[in-house]
């Protein structure tokens, strides 16, 4: 009796192949505005941003809602290829409000490589904002990641010892000065969940937006 529940909850854990296109649906008003807005404004790649980000995010919340029922899940595939497409905030920030595939190694392994190239699209969109202001911008773009890739792995070393009096300003100054990415990584590999890393290294790829839209408008251009 016990192996034929357990049979069936595997059976209805991917019971919905539709769970996809229903959550896409659920999204058709917000498309319709987003559409309008565009339509209205000019202004595409904004918009796009807004548009990737709420869209991971939301189907981040129905794959949460899915798994706790035993219903049909997103498929990471489409989470991943939202998460390469721009999405890497609000995917970060959903993991972080619905505790959600933080503890997945798969998924993570997949996960953070988007996101280290979602960075490097940063940096060279920076490169490229920076020459065309007279700068030398792969000189300053260079040199900012070798700073912000110190902030994180300060970061990164801390973030266990956050609760202790001596740490706790200490770790503050490194997440605001850019190290919430570093914090992040490693609060999914401990215990408890902290807020702060998560908020603030969703702020920083948020802005990183801009030159990574900048970047793809060149190539598309």
């Amino acid at each position: 009796m016990a192996e034929k529940t357990k049979a069936n909850t595997k059976r209805f854990a991917h019971a919905s192949p539709y769970s996809t296109w229903i959550a896409i649906a659920m999204l058709l008003p917000f498309l319709v505005v987003l559409v309008a807005l565009v339509w209205a404004t000019g202004r595409v790649f904004v918009w796009y941003a807004v548009a990737v980000n709420v869209t991971t995010f939301l189907l981040y919340w129905q794959d949460k809602s899915a798994a706790k029922k035993n219903i049909g899940r997103v498929p990471e595939l489409v989470l991943h290829a939202l998460a390469l497409a721009g999405g890497v905030p609000g995917a970060l920030l959903a993991q972080r409000v619905f505790r959600h595939k933080t503890r997945k190694w798969q998924f993570q392994a997949i996960f953070w490589p988007s996101v280290a190239l979602y960075l490097a699209i940063t940096a060279w969109g920076m490169a490229g904002i920076l020459t065309a202001h007279g700068w030398r911008g792969q000189m300053w773009t260079a040199f900012g990641a070798g700073v912000l890739a110190a902030i994180n792995v300060a970061a990164f070393v801390l973030e266990p010892m956050r609760s202790r009096s001596r740490v706790k300003a200490a770790r503050v100054i490194l997440v605001t000065l850019g190290g919430g990415l570093g914090a992040a990584f490693r609060d999914q590999r401990g215990a408890g969940a902290a807020w702060l890393p998560y908020l603030a290294a969703t702020a920083q790829l948020s802005a990183a937006l801009v030159p990574v839209m900048m970047a793809v408008k060149s190539m598309i251009t």
